[in-house]
């Protein structure tokens, strides 16, 4: 959804990024700057952007308004989730498949401008951005959800509540609490100390 709630953005594997318009359903614009198919798209909470992944590893930044050619943040697996931050300067990444990596991007720079420590052969299913802007939570596939410090990188808590992958994490509006879904059909909710 844009944040206005009037219109939804949607990931399609035939390449493309569309955009509805929420009230009748139609069409409004098509996006095809991807050559696999999309699999993941969000919209900036200032409602200014749209960033969506694709199969090839790649993420690309559109302006929603005025449909012009996308800035292009190379991976280099598939990025199985991304999230932008509270203020819309950044987006950070899960990577899904051989890298196992979460990453910061800045979206001005477009640069990558923090990995966190990697856990190999832990495949990062989802991210989530605070929204005080201070830390990021990540579902991984080893029943784990880590949360990490935006601005250092810095790993302040692990939970292994779940008995398999953990393919969501939302945060609540203050920040202090995670809501964790898995594939063994639980949803958990964690406080942040």
């Amino acid at each position: 959804w844009s944040p206005d709630g009037k219109f939804i953005a949607s990931a399609s594997m035939d390449h493309t990024v569309q955009i509805w318009d929420a009230i009748t359903g139609q069409s409004i614009v098509t996006y095809n700057g991807h050559v696999t198919g999309v699999v993941f798209v969000a919209w900036s909470l200032d409602g200014k952007l749209i960033a969506s992944a694709s199969v090839d590893g790649k993420v690309n930044v559109w302006d929603p308004t005025s449909g012009t050619a996308p800035r292009v943040f190379p991976h280099y697996t598939v990025v199985g989730s991304l999230a932008w931050s509270p203020d819309s300067t950044s987006i950070v990444t899960g990577d899904y498949n051989d890298d196992d990596s979460v990453r910061i991007w800045t979206i001005r720079t477009e640069k990558n401008t923090k990995v966190f420590p990697r856990t190999p052969g832990n495949q990062v299913y989802t991210v989530a951005w605070s929204l005080d802007g201070k830390l990021i939570a990540a579902g991984y596939d080893q029943h784990q959800v880590k949360i990490w410090r935006a601005a250092t990188g810095e790993q302040i808590l692990t939970y292994t509540g779940h008995h398999a992958s953990v393919i969501d994490v939302q945060w609540s509006h203050n920040s202090r609490y995670i809501a964790s879904g898995g594939f063994d059909k639980t949803v958990q909710l964690w406080t942040i100390s």
